[in-house]
This record gives C-alpha cells, structure tokens and sequence, in this order.
C-alpha cells in the first residue's frame, strides 16, 4: 500500500503545478508510473519479487487491461483527478475548503455523505472504503489540533462502518440482544452478516432517540445497515459530547486491537469484546 502511494505520488509530481493538477490517463499514468520506479530504484512491493505488476504497467500503456488489482487502483486515481479538474478547480485545497464551509457545517454529517456520494463510482470504493479515504485524506490536516478545537469541522462525522465498528455498534444500540447470539459468536460475525443484522433489527428501549439525519432514506436497501450504523454513531457521540470520530477510532480500536505504530493491546479480541459488553451493561 506504502509502495503503490509512493509510486503515484512519485508520478503525478510533475503534474502539479501553482497548486492545480492536471488531468491523467490511464495508459499515461501508467507511463509515468513505470518511469518513476525505474529511474528511482523504488519498487511496488517491499519484499517479494514485483514483476507480475510491472508487467500489469507496461500492459496498461499499451491500452491492455490486466489482470486486478493496479488497474483499478489507477483507474480510481484517475477519476479522483478528474473531479478535483470538474468541480475544485483541479486543486485540493479548494476540495478541503468544500468539508469547511458554513454550509458543510451547517449539517455536518449530510455533507460527508454528499462527498461521498461525488466518488462512489470510482473502482474499489464502497461506503467504508470511501467514507476511510475521506478521513484520511482530510483529518491530517488537524493533526496539531484537539478535537474539541474541531467540533465544527464535518470531518469528524466521517465514521467508517467497517466489521468492527458494525459489531460493536450492535452492541451499544442494543440490537445484539435480538440476535441470539454470544459474544464469543459475535467476534467472528462476517461483515456482511453484521451489516444485515443492523437493517433488520430495532435498537434496545434505552436507545437515544435519532438526534441527527436518517442517512439511509433515499438509499439503495443494501445500503441500510451501514447507513445505520453510521447514524448511530453519530447519534451516540452527540448524546455524550463527543466527536463521531473520535467514538469510530476508539471502536476500531477496541475491535482490531491495533495501537500506534503497530503496537498491539495486550487483550485477546474476545477479551476486549467481552470487556466493551461488560462496561454497557454496567453502565
């Protein structure tokens, strides 16, 4: 992933010039992407032999389409490229501007699923992923900022609805409970079972009244449980005082049991599941 980022920036880095970027084609991109790793001696992988993806970029030049994944990868770099030139004047900082406006703020949460929705067609991007690329592509910007310093800033709505989020959620909203299933069995839930769990569930009696948007109206219905999902966090985290984010990170947190720079917690996953349905019923 490290790699592949490097390669990209490497070879978008003559595009950019007073701030705006110009537009990429594919076949191009993959032209730059080539010369960049020859000449600089990177490679697309840390440690295992990368010919098979040199070999999908010298065909992607030539108008080939190979087999997955750096076509799409690509493809979705391009189509990002190609909304900054539509709608931000081919510049990033006007696309940040676009998460800080008195609009933006006005309903936070509405206008993290409009941008959203401005880079859903683009390959490999669902409603985690897309809702992740979002967060990271804009939260870095306040990384010397406390997060009561950004309560108005939208990015902190952007909650990413991924396994562990979801599981947890369930949890929190009470919908678990109607499932009849343990928590040893809700460790290993499939995402997708989890996501379909929180359409067709209600939340338990004790469940905070929606204070926010109902992000699922108006969506496809395979949609629903994650939209959900993320309105519940959003719901749970005003109800408290807190930032979105900051109750979708402790979450990831919890579930994934990574830390920084890959420290790990010490707690089994089932342990720190355990613990988080302790603390709620104690709570």
């Amino acid at each position: 992933m490290h790699c592949f980022a490097a390669m990209v920036c490497g070879a978008l880095d003559g595009q950019i010039k007073d701030n705006h970027i110009a537009r990429a084609h594919l076949p191009d991109l993959a032209k730059q992407c080539l010369h960049y790793l020859e000449t600089s001696g990177s490679r697309l992988l840390r440690h295992s032999d990368d010919t098979r993806y040199r070999l999908q970029l010298s065909e992607l030049t030539e108008g080939l389409q190979p087999s997955r994944p750096l076509q799409l990868h690509l493809a979705s770099v391009v189509g990002f490229i190609d909304l900054l030139c539509d709608a931000y004047d081919s510049r990033a900082d006007v696309y940040h501007g676009s998460f800080a406006s008195a609009e933006a703020r006005l309903e936070p949460g509405l206008t993290i699923v409009r941008r959203l929705n401005e880079i859903r067609h683009l390959p490999g991007i669902g409603i985690a992923t897309g809702l992740n690329f979002i967060k990271d592509s804009q939260v870095s910007r306040f990384a010397d900022a406390g997060l009561q310093e950004l309560a108005e800033e939208p990015i902190l709505w952007a909650v990413k609805p991924d396994m562990h989020v979801l599981r947890l959620m369930l949890l929190a909203s009470g919908r678990f409970e109607r499932t009849g299933l343990t928590v040893h069995e809700l460790v290993h839930l499939r995402q997708d079972l989890a996501a379909l769990h929180y359409s067709e569930l209600q939340p338990g009696a004790d469940w905070f009244a929606q204070v926010g948007p109902v992000l699922h109206r108006n969506r496809p219905r395979g949609e629903r449980g994650l939209w959900t999902c993320v309105g519940d966090v959003q719901t749970w985290a005003a109800a408290q005082g807190a930032a979105p984010l900051e109750v979708d990170r402790l979450l990831y947190l919890i579930g994934s049991g990574r830390y920084m720079d890959g420290v790990m917690l010490s707690l089994s996953q089932q342990q720190r599941y355990l613990t988080f349905a302790g603390a709620l019923a104690a709570g």
